[in-house]
């Protein structure tokens, strides 16, 4: 229950990342890629993510399939945009994504795509400090680098190399 005057802890940062559609790599294209919901934990630095797949393994065509886990990021240079903070925690994400009216309906690639589904779920995180997108890159850092970003710089999207450790 939420008091008067209550202080509400930022649990996660979040950003979208754009993915090449069907692919193993990133596009700095928002209107033609995949998009993913990336949440980083303020506490343990993990990045976890949630996207819209369906049954029959990709986005194109079947029933849709919503995924909440932590993430593992692809080699290469990764394009994404800083959307905000949210006081969600991990439990309460788990149970906007797992109740999610997008599950197991029918993918349509003009009104129920991965970019609807992002655009809603980062409708009911409760966002403070969203930012307005941008076209030009910004720095490069790897994931890890990651900081938390003042809510009243307005940001473009934002690239960074990150290369995987065989390690």
């Amino acid at each position: 229950m939420s008091g008067i005057g209550e202080i509400k802890t930022r649990q996660f940062e979040v950003y979208v990342l754009y993915k090449v559609i069907n692919g193993n790599s990133y596009i700095p294209a928002r209107d033609i890629s995949h998009h993913i919901c990336l949440f980083k934990c303020m506490k343990t630095k993990k990045f976890y993510y949630s996207e819209l797949q369906t049954d029959s393994g990709g986005d194109k065509v079947g029933k849709i399939k919503l995924h909440f886990e932590e993430y593992k990021f692809l080699n290469g240079n990764i394009h994404y945009d800083f959307f905000g903070y949210t006081s969600k925690t991990y439990d309460e994400i788990k149970a906007i994504v797992n109740s999610n009216w997008y599950w197991g309906k029918n993918y349509h690639l003009l009104l129920k795509n991965c970019q609807h589904y992002v655009s809603d779920l980062l409708g009911s995180l409760g966002l403070e400090g969203q930012v307005i997108l941008g076209d030009a890159p910004e720095n490069a850092k790897k994931p890890e680098e990651i900081m938390a970003i003042d809510p009243n710089i307005r940001m473009s999207t934002v690239i960074f190399e990150h290369m995987i450790s065989n390690e």
